[in-house]
């Protein structure tokens, strides 16, 4: 609890002002730094919505971001798919694997923008112009290219990268 109780003695002169509220932040400073540092708090890079069509298969802090990896288990096609869209409606990149280049070292991007969706590809040192795609495209995607994300390999996962800063 702060309290902004400041009497006329305190503040009878610009230092005395100064001293009054920097007491008074320092009180708000140290109450923050005591809800961030709990221990039971939630991991950062815990995903922030439960998934149903993809299996989690670890994650990892980039700096900025936070990757979290996935299998697409066979059979769950459709519900990774909505996983995926309600992953890029909550700010998210995702890429899958494709086979578009040789080693199958394609990959298959999508973001939101505005109020859209865009989609590219990419592979070994090259990649595509961002496209506008909408959900049905964005499901039929990853239908498409479930088989080449099961998980198990670095190689042939999804993942979901998010921004550390607020959108």
């Amino acid at each position: 609890e702060v309290s902004f109780l400041l009497n006329q003695a305190d503040v009878a002169s610009p230092r005395g002002l100064f001293q009054a509220l920097a007491q008074e932040l320092s009180t708000v400073f140290n109450a923050i730094r005591q809800v961030f540092s709990r221990t039971d708090a939630p991991r950062a890079h815990a995903p922030r919505v439960a998934f149903v069509g993809l299996s989690p298969e670890g994650g990892r802090d980039a700096g900025g971001h936070l990757i979290t990896y996935f299998g697409i288990p066979d059979g769950r096609e459709l519900d990774a798919g909505r996983d995926i869209v309600t992953s890029l409606v909550g700010g998210a990149e995702v890429s899958l694997s494709n086979d578009l280049d040789e080693g199958n070292e394609g990959t298959t991007f999508f973001r939101r923008i505005g109020s859209g969706m865009e989609t590219k590809v990419g592979g070994h040192g090259w990649q595509g112009d961002w496209k506008p795609i909408d959900e049905a495209g964005v499901l039929a995607s990853v239908a498409a290219l479930a088989p080449l994300n099961r998980g198990g390999h670095w190689r042939k996962r999804v993942s979901v990268i998010r921004s550390k800063k607020p959108a």
